[in-house]
C-alpha cells in the first residue's frame, strides 16, 4: 500500500509498504530536511534500508510479555504489520504515514 511518510504536517516522501510491513519501494521525496535522524542520502535517493530500520524499530518488541495474545485477538500476524496499521505513531516522536490520496494531511 502507498503511504506518505510526515513528519508533523510535512509531506516526507512516499512509500510503498508490502505484505510483510517492510518498506518496499520510496517514491517520490518531497523534503529530505524532515527525513528521521540517521537516514543517508545517497545520489541514488534515500538508503532504504536504513528507513527499513528506523521503520521495524517503531514496532513493539516480539519479546513484550503478551504481544501475540494481543496480536491474535485482533487478527494481526507480527509486530511488523501492527505499525502500519496505526499508521505508525510512536510516542517518542512526530512521524508517522499517511496513506495515500486519504485526506488525512
Amino acid at each position: 500500500m502507498e503511504y506518505i511518510l510526515m513528519h508533523k504536517n510535512i509531506s516526507v516522501t512516499n512509500i510503498i509498504i508490502d505484505e510483510t510491513g517492510y518498506i518496499a519501494r520510496i517514491q517520490n521525496t518531497h523534503d529530505v530536511t524532515h527525513l528521521p535522524p540517521g537516514i543517508n542520502i545517497f545520489k541514488t535517493g534515500i538508503d532504504r534500508k536504513g528507513l527499513n530500520d528506523w521503520w521495524i524499530g517503531r514496532s513493539i518488541p516480539a519479546s513484550r510479555d503478551g504481544i501475540n495474545d494481543a496480536l491474535q485477538s485482533i487478527g494481526i500476524s507480527s509486530p511488523t504489520l501492527l505499525i502500519e496499521k496505526c499508521y505508525g505513531l510512536s510516542l517518542s516522536d512526530q512521524y508517522w504515514i499517511c496513506p495515500k490520496d486519504s485526506g488525512l494531511h
